[in-house]
């Protein structure tokens, strides 16, 4: 299989907050993570309630991701990205899985290379 990924990924368990055009937020954890994307787990109920209109959120769609990065990597403080939806996709009765792309990095970009740099040196995070 070719990697299409211009960034390696990084498997991570990072507590993340998700929203759509400043509406109310939801918990959902991101489980991989590189200079370019992210890929989130989510409830059905949150995959639903993102989606605009939908069952679950469409290739395109726009969300916003915060997430803390903790002191024990030497880059703590949030990340804040504005991101468009790749995929959802079911990956059991009750979760889903959203893969993202970034379009812009609101706050903490120095924060991101930091910790990515340190998963790097990690080999995962």
């Amino acid at each position: 299989m070719i990697e299409r990924r211009m960034f390696p990924r990084f498997p991570v368990r990072l507590r993340a907050e998700i929203s759509q055009d400043g509406d109310e937020s939801f918990e959902a954890v991101v489980i991989e993570l590189s200079r370019g994307g992210l890929s989130l787990e989510t409830t059905k109920e949150i995959a639903e309630l993102l989606a605009q209109g939908g069952s679950v959120l469409m290739p395109g769609e726009r969300f916003r991701v915060q997430l803390e990065f903790s002191e024990s990597t030497g880059c703590s403080g949030s990340l804040k990205v504005e991101c468009l939806t790749a995929h959802a996709r079911r990956i059991s009765q009750s979760r889903y899985h959203i893969g993202a792309r970034f379009e812009g990095i609101e706050t903490g970009e120095a924060r991101l290379e930091a910790y990515l740099n340190w998963c790097a040196q990690q080999r995962g995070c």
